[in-house]
């Protein structure tokens, strides 16, 4: 995995790649948390964390209060003949048969509560 100060993250799968990107991210230096990634404000008032799980990326969203938005946006760019579709509280990224090459899972949690 490849992550960028602006929030894109690239995976390499096999027949290809997953890009996900936030298009409301601003740069931001990472720092390492408990093995995570964590690029500090970097939606908005939210902090971004991304670490590397078996078969895939966990995406952690913090919130430093309930007037922070708790909405945003992940563009996934897939190579030619991977595909998105939801999985049980993931993201599953599938080659043309339906295997699962990857997943991610997306959380969010409110100034130290998850």
């Amino acid at each position: 995995m490849a992550a960028k100060a602006d929030g894109a993250s690239v995976l390499d799968v096999d027949g290809g790649t997953i890009q996900l990107r936030h298009p409301d991210a601003s740069a931001a230096v990472a720092t390492s948390d408990k093995g995570q990634a964590v690029y500090a404000k970097a939606l908005g008032r939210r902090d971004l964390g991304l670490q590397l799980v078996d078969g895939g990326l966990e995406e952690l969203v913090t919130l430093p209060d309930a007037g922070a938005g708790a909405s945003y946006v992940i563009e996934p760019t897939l190579s030619a003949g991977l595909s998105a579709r939801d999985g049980e509280g993931c993201v599953e990224f599938v080659n043309a048969a339906g295997k699962v090459l990857a997943t991610i899972r997306l959380h969010r949690k409110s100034q130290g509560h998850r």
